[in-house]
């Protein structure tokens, strides 16, 4: 069988074996630490046997390290030991980044809450810019001659206070969220007053979204927990969601439908009331685990390939919260962030980085200043 070590596949079949399974030594005698590797065990193992198939996994690459390693000649074997050395050494300080890596990701969040508290009072209105907040602004007192026009109704904000429809308009114009709005979801987030990002424990993270008060449900917030696999950070096991208390006849992730049934025994025909699910952004607040291997014969299972699809929709929805619409609300909101932005296409990605302000993702430069001068002028217009 074959293992996959950083990207190398190692086949145990072709392996020389030998007797001597002691640990190769340095150039003075001493036994060579083997560090432990943590290459992705399958994800659809549960959580105590894919950490056993993890240790079965280094195992067997220790194995096939010590035997090819043993039986190379004396005059070259010390290279490979020592080069051995520096592999474990690398990963003892990849686990210790790692550990910074979350320190400084805690920190961070900290330092963010206040500026997310200062957006969220600025987009509902209830405060206006502060002198300071503006002070930066004065150097684009003259309004910049620009071909791009606004994607935001202006007069409508000159009439309201904040900005109506900041996280709606930001989600609309984010083409892995966008799809996943339906005009039946539109008035409810037009409720929406903000979203943010808590740090659990581990990898795991819960997004939150706040409304204000609504018809359609009872809820103040709806929260959507990932919860990662503590051995595999990068494994998402479970997205725990919020019960939405839907108030009466307001589900939109939901429809009735009256149907006739024909009783076989009786042959008498009744009317059937039938739930049937709809297509909803709020489908994104149910509780979805990762779904078990198939135990049908024929390996097809129509039911468990939607649970997949829609495990991996929800995974894929809550890391652009995270990554994107969160800390780059401002440019989804304004239209600035075109479709193609983070599609995957390589031939763009340098062209991308010039004329878009990454965010989490780094990228700073002439795009940051121009999209921040198209925002300064769009102020102006209000």
């Amino acid at each position: 069988y074959q293992r996959r070590v950083h990207g190398d596949s190692i086949n145990m079949d072709k392996v020389p074996t030998t007797d001597k399974h002691e640990l190769p030594q340095t150039t003075d005698g001493v036994p060579l630490k083997v560090a432990d590797s943590t290459p992705a065990a399958p994800a659809t193992v549960p959580q105590v046997e894919k950490k056993e198939a993890k240790e079965d996994e280094d195992e067997d690459i220790n194995i096939a390290y010590r035997n090819v390693v043993s039986n190379f000649p004396q005059e070259v074997k010390p290279r490979f030991v020592a080069l051995k050395h520096i592999a474990d050494e690398r990963e003892l300080l990849e686990d210790k980044l790692e550990k910074e890596i979350d320190i400084l990701e805690r920190k961070y969040a900290e330092l963010y809450k206040p500026l997310d508290k200062i957006r969220f009072e600025l987009v509902t209105g209830e405060k206006d810019p502060l002198a300071d907040q503006l002070a930066k602004a004065e150097e684009y007192k003259t309004p910049i001659v620009t071909k791009e026009k606004p994607q935001i109704d202006i007069e409508e904000i000159k009439k309201s206070k904040g900005l109506p429809g900041f996280w709606l308009k930001a989600m609309q114009n984010n083409p892995e969220i966008a799809p996943k709005v339906m005009p039946a979801d539109i008035p409810i987030l037009n409720h929406l007053t903000n979203i943010h990002e808590e740090l659990l424990e581990g990898n795991s993270y819960k997004i939150v979204f706040t409304f204000s008060p609504n018809e359609y449900f009872k809820n103040q917030e709806l929260s959507k927990t990932m919860i990662m696999d503590k051995d595999d950070p990068e494994d998402c096991q479970e997205g725990k969601g919020t019960v939405i208390e839907w108030n009466e006849n307001k589900n939109v992730t939901q429809e009735t439908k009256k149907k006739k049934q024909k009783s076989k025994k009786t042959k008498v025909v009744k009317e059937v009331i039938q739930t049937i699910e709809k297509e909803s952004f709020f489908n994104f607040f149910k509780t979805r685990k990762e779904p078990e291997e198939s135990k049908s014969e024929d390996g097809s299972d129509e039911e468990r390939e939607n649970a997949i699809i829609a495990f991996e929709d929800d995974i894929r929805m809550a890391e652009e919260f995270a990554r994107e619409i969160i800390p780059r609300a401002l440019y989804y909101y304004l239209g600035l962030i075109q479709d193609d932005v983070h599609s995957g296409c390589d031939s763009c990605e340098e062209e991308e980085e010039e004329e878009l302000p990454k965010g989490k993702k780094g990228g700073k430069g002439k795009g940051k200043q121009d999209h921040q001068k198209m925002f300064l002028h769009l102020l102006l217009q209000v």
